[in-house]
């Protein structure tokens, strides 16, 4: 892999950015009917190459490191709220991740600059740069524990998607 020159600035993202509608839509309560209010949400997972994925997310991803103990790190993307955090297994409950099914999106201003900036620097590609009609034009690559990293930016969605996005007052119940 090539160094890159300017790493890319990217925002992790947990929601798609065009008026979508977070992955829990509906307030979750529990028997007595109160809600959880969450400050942040931030994905965490546990892995045999701390120093490993560390290196990749700043290098590749423009990350900052915020915290890191040698056993358990804490990356920033951007802005405070956008956050992911690694550990190696500390305790015997502590299993590695496994990378399975699991997706990290960012959402990006121009998704063709850092296409071009990351197979430049020497990146694989495991998912093709296109359009979605959902209302996105994006690609995904992988960190080193398998993890698919979607890179994305927004995009108008087809009339077939319209209809599944939530207006500001609706997102509200």
């Amino acid at each position: 892999m090539r160094p890159v020159a300017e790493a890319p600035s990217m925002t992790l993202s947990l929601v798609k950015e065009y008026n979508a509608v977070p992955f829990n839509r509906y307030s979750a309560s529990n028997k007595k009917g109160a809600t959880m209010n969450a400050n942040t949400l931030s994905p965490a997972f546990t892995t045999s190459k701390v120093e490993e994925t560390r290196n990749f997310y700043v290098r590749y991803f423009n990350a900052k490191v915020t915290f890191d103990c040698g056993w358990y790190v804490n990356l920033e993307f951007g802005n405070k709220s956008c956050t992911l955090q690694f550990m190696s297994p500390q305790q015997p409950e502590h299993q590695l991740s496994s990378a399975a099914g699991l997706i990290y999106n960012f959402a990006v201003e121009n998704v063709d600059k850092e296409f071009e900036k990351l197979t430049e620097a020497g990146l694989s590609v495991i998912v093709a740069l296109e359009d979605h009609p959902w209302g996105d034009r994006g690609f995904t690559v992988q960190d080193p524990n398998g993890i698919s990293l979607y890179i994305y930016s927004a995009r108008e969605p087809n009339e077939e998607f319209k209809q599944f996005f939530k207006s500001a007052s609706e997102k509200k119940n």
